[in-house]
């Protein structure tokens, strides 16, 4: 099975190119103290900020802050910066060296629909079973889908205990991780195989959906902690 979001994704106007989604590299040696945990924790806002934007540009609608207005394409990375640190003060994120959690980006995705007027809600997934066929049903929807790939609590196993995130085109070169949230922006199948296509560090990856699959199984609290934010868009009442 192939789907795809119906819409444009997420650019930021980099030198060479045009990144697909934001990126938390972009604060990669700031000056200022929260720079570092932007940089090295900044994914799971990275993640809202683009699905906000999704959202909003499905509604006909941009965000507004401060005077200054925000749709999906930026035309340089200090643009997407401020954007980054909007959606920072917006969801109450106080950068550190623990993140975004999955309960709070739930409570902030929801509490940032209600603040801008978009009729959409949202609830963290608990079953691994389920996530295959919630992502496909957002994605008919034409909704993307954060998932979090979950971190590895035991010290002995974090270091070598990680999901690929496979290169697209690069003949099964792939970027080890875990504790990190990425943008599920399509599900296609090739090589017998079906993939999660997914937006990080604003690039491209797949991930094979039986290895993250695997991977959440055998961490603690894993279907849980691996799992996807469930969006639906409220139907309107009479």
């Amino acid at each position: 099975m192939n789907l795809a979001l119906k819409h444009n994704y997420i650019q930021v106007r980099e030198q060479d190119r045009r990144s697909v989604g934001g990126n938390q590299e972009y604060f990669k040696g700031r000056p200022g103290f929260f720079s570092k945990y932007k940089h090295h924790n900044g994914c799971g806002i990275v993640a809202l900020g683009d699905l906000m934007l999704y959202l909003l540009g499905k509604e006909g609608k941009m965000l507004r802050s401060k005077g200054v207005m925000y749709g999906k394409d930026f035309e340089s990375v200090d643009d997407y910066r401020d954007y980054f640190n909007t959606v920072m003060r917006l969801s109450k994120w106080i950068p550190s060296r623990l993140g975004v959690s999955n309960l709070f980006l739930t409570l902030a995705f929801n509490g940032m629909c209600m603040r801008l007027g978009i009729p959409y809600r949202g609830r963290w997934g608990l079953l691994r079973q389920n996530i295959y066929r919630n992502v496909q049903k957002m994605l008919e929807r034409d909704i993307p889908v954060i998932l979090c790939i979950p971190y590895i609590i035991n010290p002995l196993r974090k270091k070598t205990m990680k999901l690929k995130m496979y290169i697209p085109g690069k003949g099964g070169e792939f970027v080890p991780v875990n504790g990190h949230f990425v943008t599920i922006i399509g599900l296609e199948t090739h090589d017998n195989r079906a993939f999660y296509k997914v937006s990080s560090w604003g690039k491209v990856f797949e991930i094979d959906v039986d290895e993250f699959d695997y991977f959440a199984k055998s961490v603690a609290f894993g279907g849980i902690l691996g799992n996807v934010l469930i969006v639906r868009k409220k139907k309107k009442t009479a």
